[in-house]
């Protein structure tokens, strides 16, 4: 047998090997072959046809039909992810590194566009501008210098530094005044990868994202993302009026109230998500939040925005964690303040040191996943009002401790009591200096601490965007407590 006939049958042997064992295992194990056909989380319907002539009439039609039915196709695509995901991994322990080192990035067209209107109106009080330079990893913030006020003139621009932007950092120019030294930054936003991603869910609980990205399939947090869950006029119109009748009682007795949705990790790192179909962009808690702001005198913040912008500095939430880190805590509780008009501090004012968390995450354990395959994620810390003593603080983990409380001597004697969720956690650090009591809890535990409720003078409701409905839970307990007492 010559060589071009050993390839001919070779070639056909590969090309309908694939078939015949899938024929095979749908005879002799079916159930194994249930498993590996599993649902990849694709919205689409798979390609049909409603008669030969339409299968043979099309070549787009045919390949379709048959790549949608394809043997392993389930398994072939993880694998190809899993191989995608390893890769990258190398490449951001390895290449990236290096290249970073040398050009900061690289990259061009498609860009991920955030506003800085919002964060720009949180800090617009702020004694340090927010026209800022960045360190080589991002991680970073460095202060311009402070100059006199000088004579009015035509400034003269000159480039200080270029960053180019990446597919996980922002890019920017600064410029500098030759004349009177006043900084400007014009940013270059973040490039986007819009190529086709098929979802890929582990344990019907973690998305496998780009990048190395991770995030929550299950708890009903898809809906979200896709906007296919909004509220009816009439829901937001009951929402509303009983955050107004607990805002009224509030009033009668010297509490202010205010509310907080933490947005949903993936609503704020979109670009590293699926090809999720979404259906509308004005989503279902950026609605509620606008109507409760226009329709009740309560304060309702929901900080997607300056999440977002703040994404040009630093990273808000963990990689392969569902929660926000301690950066996007601050952030969401400085936009708590703005809306309290309590006094805000930038975080661009603060020496904010990142440190390698390692691979570590919800995602990972609720996934099945092998962390040794990811990368190190970043984490921070915040030197934020070192000045303040804390005096009294619960002993124990705040993450497992369902009641915490703190005292300090910040001076204002307010007793603050938040309910929320685990997003909660994050927030201690920041809240317990700004008040001289707090009581941080899970809502779930709400009837344990009557006595505090009837006392404090400032009350927070938290919740996680997915868990948007479960603060009214709460508004219904404090309804009745405070008609009752």
């Amino acid at each position: 047998m010559n060589l071009s006939k050993i390839k001919i049958i070779l070639f056909v042997t590969v090309l309908i090997l694939p078939t015949i064992l899938w024929i095979a295992l749908g005879v002799v194990a079916p159930s194994l072959r249930s498993e590996l056909d599993y649902d990849l989380g694709e919205k689409r319907d798979k390609t049909e046809v409603s008669s030969i002539a339409e299968l043979s009439g099309s070549g787009t039609v045919l390949s379709d039909y048959f790549a949608d039915r394809a043997p392993f196709r389930s398994l072939l695509i993880t694998t190809y992810q899993k191989a995608e995901t390893a890769l990258e991994s190398a490449y951001e322990k390895g290449i990236k590194p290096a290249a970073m080192a040398m050009i900061y990035g690289s990259g061009t067209t498609d860009v991920k566009t955030a506003s800085g209107d919002a964060y720009e109106q949180l800090f617009a009080e702020s004694e340090t501008p927010v026209d800022e330079t960045v360190s080589g990893d991002g991680t970073s913030a460095e202060s311009a210098p402070e100059v006199a006020e000088p004579a009015k003139h035509i400034h003269d621009y000159v480039i200080t530094a270029t960053v180019e932007a990446d597919y996980d950092t922002y890019g920017y120019t600064e410029y500098i005044c030759s004349e009177c030294g006043e900084t400007r930054i014009k940013w270059q936003d973040k490039l986007v990868d819009n190529s086709y991603l098929a979802p890929d869910v582990r344990n019907s609980v973690t998305i496998i994202g780009r990048r190395e990205w991770l995030f929550l399939y299950g708890y009903g947090n898809i809906p979200y993302y896709q906007a296919t869950n909004l509220l009816t006029e009439e829901e937001m119109a009951e929402y509303a009026q009983k955050l107004q009748t607990l805002k009224d009682l509030c009033d009668d007795r010297g509490i202010t109230l205010a509310v907080l949705f933490v947005p949903n990790k993936d609503q704020v790192y979109s670009e590293y998500m699926p090809s999720f179909q979404v259906e509308d962009e004005y989503k279902r808690v950026a609605r509620l939040t606008d109507y409760l702001n226009e329709n009740t005198t309560v304060p309702v913040s929901y900080p997607i925005d300056e999440l977002i912008y703040i994404d040009r500095y630093w990273r808000s939430y963990y990689k392969y964690d569902t929660h926000w880190n301690s950066l996007g805590a601050y952030i969401g509780v400085q936009a708590l303040y703005s809306k309290l008009d309590m006094e805000v501090t930038d975080p661009l004012t603060l020496e904010i040191a990142s440190y390698d968390r390692g691979a570590i995450g919800d995602l990972l354990a609720l996934g099945g996943l092998d962390a040794s395959q990811y990368s190190s994620d970043v984490g921070y810390v915040i030197p934020y009002k070192l000045d303040v003593p804390v005096t009294y603080e619960t002993n124990g983990n705040v993450e497992t401790t369902n009641i915490y409380r703190t005292e300090s001597d910040c001076g204002n004697d307010l007793q603050m009591v938040l309910l929320g969720d685990s997003y909660r956690c994050a927030m201690i650090e920041f809240l317990k200096k700004d008040f001289s009591r707090c009581l941080i809890l899970h809502r779930d535990y709400i009837e344990s601490v009557r006595d505090d409720l009837l006392s404090a003078d400032v009350i927070v409701l938290q919740a996680a965007e997915r868990y948007d409905t479960r603060i009214f839970n709460s508004v219904d307990y404090l309804i009745e407590l405070y008609s009752n007492n």
